[in-house]
């Protein structure tokens, strides 16, 4: 039977604004989704800015000097007063104040250390692949500082109730913490009372799994690290994690778009919409040639097709726009492998590539790493068509959440780059110590 793993309080080190400087000033987002220029503009921020321990400069196939780079300047910052250990093992309560197209959004969080353990344990659940390239650059980095600087972002079905009244507590006291950061506005509370801290393990002690919503790639670096280091270190058994609800109505998830880098003059787009109509009713929408103003048809079209699979399809090759319906099951389940489970097949993204991205990658000639990029802003991907670096685009609908838990409870992995679980928790609000 499937159980929840030991989730603990721990003695988070957390920045000294008196020192650092204002907590807005040395946030950053996740390493993996930091591009060369955030970096620099990050580092401008503030000389402590976190990304200098998330990110540290150096060629990405370098020798180890940027970790420990990274490691000596964490030193420093604790020896400097920079940043501070917590007097108390303790729970973290995160509040995320967000805006999205549909109006203002919060969301609530429990920061905490979560054991690692394997996936065969069936106790923390993976919903995607991970690649060899991003886990060695974490575990370097993990060696060199000995300290948890991101978090694995976790949802947990049920709520546990001594949380919920540690939130209630909490809401009527000043957070110890407060930023604006990239239009965020985050809250943090500490809950460090003896007795609360006791209700709280005991209650995620009898909840049920964990899922991962964000973090692949550091949950199994953290593991890896365990296996290494556990006996000397014994704060490489666990991993600094995000726990969300997965009802909570914060949660959003955008969707990722893809594009596809070239295809051969001769595939066109008459040709294509006959092909597709074997699996797909096919409807042309109207194009202005305005990338700006058709990413917006296109998004707008699928929208009236909100609980139906559908999706856009830009070009290839011209400013136009086609919408794919998956009308018809027997066609939808003829185009999809037999040998995945019930929830993969149920996805939009998985019809998408078996029956339009794929087929088209292989007639590109070159392998998908390299033909396909991902964008979560439709407007660039139908701009990159109608400006001629891409040969086609395919605009999404975002994953729902309850999918992503089917598609882990069933034991597969979804496409890549299916979920992009928003906003991230930012890197700099608590780092966890291994020793």
């Amino acid at each position: 039977m499937r159980r929840m793993p030991a989730v603990r309080p721990f003695q988070a080190v957390r920045y000294d604004p008196s020192v650092a400087g204002p907590v807005d000033a040395v946030l950053c987002p996740p390493y993996d989704v930091i591009t060369p220029t955030q970096r620099l503009e990050y580092q401008a921020r503030s000389p402590y800015n976190a990304v200098r321990l998330e990110l540290p400069e150096g060629p990405p196939d370098g020798d180890d000097s940027r970790y420990v780079t990274a490691a000596a300047t964490f030193r420093a910052w604790i020896e400097e007063g920079v940043l501070r250990r917590d007097d108390a093992p303790a729970y973290y309560l995160h509040e995320t104040t967000f805006t999205t197209p549909t109006g203002s959004q919060q969301r609530r969080d429990v920061l905490a250390a979560v054991d690692v353990e394997p996936w065969s344990s069936g106790n923390v659940v993976p919903h995607e692949h991970t690649m060899a390239g991003p886990k060695a650059d974490r575990l370097a980095l993990l060696r060199a500082t000995h300290a948890n600087l991101s978090p694995v972002w976790l949802l947990h079905r049920e709520p546990v109730q001594a949380v919920e009244r540690a939130w209630d507590a909490a809401l009527q006291t000043p957070p110890a913490l407060e930023a604006t950061y990239e239009s965020e506005r985050h809250r943090l509370w500490i809950v460090d009372d003896g007795a609360l801290v006791a209700l709280i393990e005991a209650g995620f002690a009898s909840g049920g799994p964990l899922y991962i919503a964000d973090g692949h790639h550091r949950f199994e670096t953290a593991l890896g690290f365990r296996a290494e280091a556990e006996s000397t270190l014994p704060g490489a058994r666990g991993a600094l994690a995000v726990i969300t609800w997965a009802d909570d109505p914060g949660l959003v998830v955008l969707p990722t778009h893809r594009v596809l880098a070239n295809l051969p003059a001769e595939v066109r787009l008459e040709g294509l919409r006959a092909a597709w109509s074997a699996t797909f009713e096919v409807h042309e929408i109207d194009s202005t040639g305005d990338p700006a103003r058709d990413a917006d048809r296109a998004v707008a079209s699928l929208e009236a097709h909100a609980d139906e699979t559908a999706f856009i399809v830009v070009g290839p090759h011209t400013p136009e726009l086609t919408l794919l319906r998956a009308a018809d099951p027997a066609k939808v389940l003829a185009a999809l492998p037999a040998d995945r489970s019930a929830a993969w097949r149920a996805l939009d993204l998985a019809l998408l590539h078996a029956a339009v991205v794929d087929p088209l990658v292989a007639r590109a000639g070159r392998d998908k790493a390299e033909a396909l990029a991902y964008l979560r802003d439709p407007r660039e991907a139908v701009e990159r068509v109608y400006d001629g670096s891409a040969a086609a685009a395919f605009i999404t609908h975002p994953t729902r959440v309850r999918q992503v838990l089917e598609v882990a409870d069933a034991g597969d992995r979804m496409p890549e780059k299916s979920t992009y679980f928003f906003p991230k928790p930012p890197t700099g609000l608590l780092v966890r110590p291994l020793d």
